[in-house]
């Protein structure tokens, strides 16, 4: 018997086989994740993606005119470079509190539809963004509301409603979750009675709110993105958007630029346009979305002045109508230039001063105190306060967080003069 023989050149045949097929799966893994990451991201998120499209694409045409050993190099590289980034990932993880300062991942909830993960090292166990002791204790005031009452973007220390605690010296509890709707306040509003508080505080974010109100129809969590994912689950990616922040923080501190409205705009021209389309007073759904948001807060002030409670609405206005007031320099109303940014920052300042009026004459002829943080805001600015982050999601800065406090402090401090 004489066994096989292998036939002249097979070994070559194989290896060139086994190479082309790892460099395509390679180049076209590459090129999905691109895709995968570049829908609504930052301009900074679409040119990473367009590298990496490149790149995956580079990949993939080695794997046609390549000899079979530099193939398999290549290959052999790319491993190594996952195993890196394994190895990195874990270190991160093992050296520091990861993600850091990031949107936890969401859990579904059936009292609110859903909160925030209590894994995270400062979420407490129902939930909610707050020190674990404070989870079993009442709270003289309950804040309700999205990311911004959250604070997804800063320390928890540095969220509106722990703001709101130093200022008063009194228990705040924070139940903001980010992607919550007016849908999700109404349900986390009935929690909050749980915590027999003498006022709760709901916070509008009038950018998008009532859009979330249309978009979504069900009170289950949104299905993340990968980019989000990346940025708020792995260590390398939130450490790697943090270290992005804290840089660009820096470097327009160091050039003492301005964070102003063309700035801010710069990449926000997409959510511009939702934000028209989440105000659009012609709009039948987001009418009918308004009035049913201001229906529900007018039953919620029925059931808290039973329990005698005070029901307080906060309305956080979009970064540009705040930048829009000032004529500082470049930081004022910009040239109606069609198809920008530009055009569509009066239309939007003028529609949300519409919303903010029926808002505040709605739900003041039903009882409930509305404050709209516009003015104070446009105050900090002027004090010469950056009151939002220059990035593309318009969330404010530690500042700005610290002013909604504030705004926040003279209604509670008001409603408690009333009583006593």
């Amino acid at each position: 018997m004489t066994g096989i023989r292998q036939l002249p050149g097979s070994g070559q045949i194989s290896t060139t086989i086994v190479g082309t097929v790892l460099c395509w799966l390679a180049g076209l893994s590459v090129c999905g994740f691109s895709i995968a990451i570049a829908p609504g991201g930052s301009l900074m998120t679409r040119l990473c993606a367009l590298l990496g499209l490149l790149l995956g694409a580079s990949v993939c045409g080695w794997a046609r005119v390549a000899s079979a050993r530099w193939k398999l190099r290549l290959v052999a590289v790319l491993i190594l470079g996952g195993v890196a980034l394994f190895a990195v990932e874990g270190g991160l993880r093992l050296a520091g509190e990861y993600p850091r300062r990031s949107i936890s991942r969401l859990l579904p909830d059936a009292a609110v539809g859903f909160t925030l993960d209590p894994a995270r090292a400062d979420v407490d166990r129902h939930g909610f963004r707050n020190p674990e002791p404070a989870s079993s204790r009442t709270a003289q005031v309950v804040a309700i509301g999205d990311g911004l009452t959250e604070g997804v973007n800063v320390a928890a220390a540095d969220s509106w409603p722990a703001c709101l605690q130093r200022l008063l010296n009194v228990p705040v509890y924070n139940m903001g979750v980010s992607c919550f709707g007016p849908r999700e306040y109404v349900r986390a509003m009935r929690r909050a009675l749980d915590k027999r508080p003498q006022h709760i505080v709901i916070c509008l974010n009038l950018a998008d709110d009532f859009g979330k109100c249309v978009e979504r129809g069900t009170t289950a969590p949104p299905v993340p993105s990968l980019r989000q994912f990346i940025k708020c689950q792995t260590a390398i990616g939130s450490y790697a958007h943090q270290t992005w922040r804290e840089l660009s923080a820096r470097a327009t501190a160091d050039t003492g630029a301005a964070v102003n409205n063309a700035a801010i705009r710069g990449t926000r021209t997409q959510q511009l346009q939702q934000c028209l389309r989440n105000m659009d007073p012609a709009s039948e759904q987001v009418t009918a979305r308004v009035q049913q948001t201001i229906r529900a807060l007018s039953t919620g002030a029925r059931q808290c002045a039973e329990q005698n409670v005070q029901l307080s609405v906060l309305l956080v206005p979009i970064p540009e109508s705040v930048y829009e007031h000032s004529t500082d320099g470049e930081v004022g109303r910009a040239e109606n230039v069609p198809g920008t940014a530009d055009s569509l920052v009066g239309m939007i300042c003028q529609q949300q001063q519409d919303l903010v009026n029926r808002l505040t004459q709605s739900l003041a002829e039903r009882g409930v105190t509305v404050v709209n943080a516009l003015p104070l805001l446009q105050s900090s600015l002027d004090a010469g306060q950056q009151p939002f982050e220059q990035e593309e999601h318009g969330y404010p800065s530690p500042a700005g967080y610290a002013v909604c406090a504030s705004a926040v402090a003279q209604i509670v401090n008001a409603a408690t003069a009333v009583t006593n």
